[in-house]
């Protein structure tokens, strides 16, 4: 009775080692997300739109690259390579952080990860990939001046003009 509650430990230890997918670097997370952005924007945006808001988004990202190189912070030993870790502080989970899946929006096999995000429904999308970015940005990038803090305001700010964009152009389709 005893082995065979050892054995079936053991088989779910080795079957979760399995699952474990290899870290990511930020340029690739970064990647993906402007992956994510350009093709959240060609499918949900008209064309004049998606165009606008793929700079914005490519723009931004340059930004944050440049940034990056200047003053960021990864250390593959750390949990997903940052932040820097303090010892004395000790952060609380937030629910909202749990509900948006950041590292699994980032990581995992390229099939997998191309359906990370809601397509179905498209608020929900670009509130999981804004978020993303926030998130990118206080892990990666919080000892430098400013940030994350711009990060945020601007992506809080893009989030809720890319909402209203999409309001607006549904009550334009139905009229």
């Amino acid at each position: 009775m005893k082995l065979s509650i050892f054995a079936t430990v053991a088989a779910v230890a080795t079957a979760e080692e399995g699952r474990k997918v290899p870290p990511r670097t930020p340029e690739q997370r970064l990647n993906k997300l402007k992956k994510f952005t350009a093709e959240w924007t060609s499918t949900n945006l008209k064309e004049h739109q998606a165009k606008h808001w793929a700079g914005k988004f490519e723009n931004n990202i340059a930004k944050i690259q440049k940034r990056f190189k200047h003053c960021g912070f990864f250390d593959p030993n750390v949990p997903n390579g940052g932040p820097r870790p303090v010892e004395s502080a000790r952060r609380r989970r937030n629910a909202e952080d749990d509900d948006l899946g950041f590292d699994e929006l980032l990581d995992g096999d390229d099939e997998v990860i191309d359906t990370r995000y809601d397509k179905n429904n498209p608020i929900r999308g670009i509130k999981q990939i804004t978020k993303a970015f926030e998130k990118w940005s206080k892990r990666y990038i919080a000892d430098c001046k400013k940030q994350p803090a711009t990060q945020v305001g601007r992506n809080k700010l893009w989030y809720s003009k890319l909402v209203a964009l999409l309001q607006r152009n549904m009550e334009r389709s139905r009229q």
